[in-house]
């Protein structure tokens, strides 16, 4: 168990975070993330085997995505606090969930890509001028969707409305009332 504590920073800068034999990483501070230079993939993943690392950005937690590339999450991501995605493609491929308190803030020209199973339980919590793309598992999201958002594949299901502009391009609804406005 990795525990970054409030006032801790921890700067990922280069390479794949591996783990293995059920890990658990708590972030109460700061985790930057500058891995991914422009054209490159740096993951998080289970390459050690065993059950996966869980990765929580908890309350007091903030996650900032500033590397031009793409950060790939093979492992559970849970989001408690503050995510954000200055630049480039952050993907959560590992399913996990973001509490009523969980914020993504993507920004213009940056990318949050959800490729697993994950759940949103308050959509006001996506926020910012950036881009929200399903690939792929089932999204579960609740509340107003008020970000731009492109559905590319997978499923999303929930009770929620969209008042933004909503892109489905590929992947099915399965929902208890959509909504758009």
């Amino acid at each position: 168990t990795i525990n970054n504590q409030s006032g801790g920073i921890v700067n990922w800068t280069d390479g794949d975070l591996r783990s293995g034999g059920g890990g658990l990483f708590y972030n109460y501070g700061t985790f930057n993330d500058s891995a991914a230079g422009s054209g490159e993939l740096e993951t998080v993943n289970n390459a050690f085997g065993g059950t996966a690392l869980v990765f929580t950005n908890k309350a007091s937690g903030t996650y900032n995505k500033t590397g031009l590339g793409t950060a790939r999450f093979d492992v559970n991501f849970n989001n408690d606090g503050t995510v954000n995605v200055d630049a480039g493609t952050l993907v959560l491929n590992g399913e996990g969930s973001a509490s009523a308190s969980g914020v993504f803030d993507v920004d213009a020209g940056a990318t949050l890509q959800f490729d697993s199973d994950y759940s949103v339980a308050d959509a006001a919590g996506l926020t910012g001028g950036g881009a929200f793309d399903l690939t792929g598992g089932t999204l579960h999201i609740d509340g107003v969707i008020s970000t731009d958002f492109l559905q590319d594949g997978g499923n999303i299901d929930g009770s929620f409305e969209i008042d933004g502009e909503f892109g489905w391009a590929d992947g099915s609804w399965s929902t208890t009332n959509p909504s758009a406005t």
